[in-house]
């Protein structure tokens, strides 16, 4: 078979140039940033298979996120793990202290414990009935609508620490309960059993505690 050579045409297969390997690869990483960075550089190269991107969108998000606040409890009179003043105490005045709380979750009421840690059997203060919406109480008294209950000794209300010489330091753990649903309490129930009845129903806990020392 013959084949054919347009006119002019030698015929012949041109021959290719040989391009240094290293001045290859320049010109092919030239090449590559020069695409990705065409329209005035505010345009973004294709993103290839498997690659990953972020955006200002993403960024921005992350940091207008809302983070929930903590369910906590405090009180102007004492911090944390702090003494708690004599003026609450048999040696003083026996006043109830002040508490406050943030973060209160999503509640039907709210229900105060205080036991002490030493002697848990020793209930300090039941207070029910209270209403989620409040964030606290002063010294001495108790929110509207709230009922104290009898503590460990039969009597209502706050029952001022006391506890005996030479036991060491005793540990009062305030524990502000949330409640989904109302605890009936009877107002002639033991005081251990109506705190009993209280944690087993409770949600989430705003715990907060004081020492007193005693004397040698």
């Amino acid at each position: 078979m013959v084949r054919r050579v347009p006119a002019g045409h030698t015929g012949a297969v041109p021959r290719r140039l040989s391009v240094p390997r290293p001045l290859a690869l320049a010109v092919l990483v030239v090449a590559a940033i020069a695409g990705a960075c065409s329209d005035d550089g505010r345009t973004l190269a294709p993103i290839g298979p498997g690659q990953t991107t972020t955006t200002e969108t993403d960024t921005t998000e992350a940091e207008g996120a809302v983070i929930d606040e903590v369910f906590s409890l405090t009180s102007d009179a004492f911090a944390d793990g702090g003494d708690l003043p004599p003026r609450f105490t048999c040696t003083g005045d026996g006043l109830s202290p002040s508490l406050r709380w943030s973060g209160t979750p999503s509640s039907v009421e709210l229900a105060l414990v205080v036991r002490d840690r030493e002697v848990p059997e020793m209930v300090h203060w039941i207070v029910t009935g209270i209403d989620p919406v409040i964030e606290g109480f002063g010294e001495a008294g108790v929110p509207e609508a709230a009922v104290e209950q009898v503590n460990s000794t039969g009597a209502v209300g706050w029952l001022a620490p006391c506890p005996e010489p030479g036991t060491g330091t005793h540990t009062y753990d305030f524990v502000l309960h949330v409640l989904t649903a109302p605890v009936d309490i009877d107002p002639a129930l033991p005081a251990v059993e109506a705190a009993a009845l209280i944690e087993e129903a409770s949600g989430p806990e705003a715990p907060l505690a004081a020492k007193v020392a005693t004397e040698e």
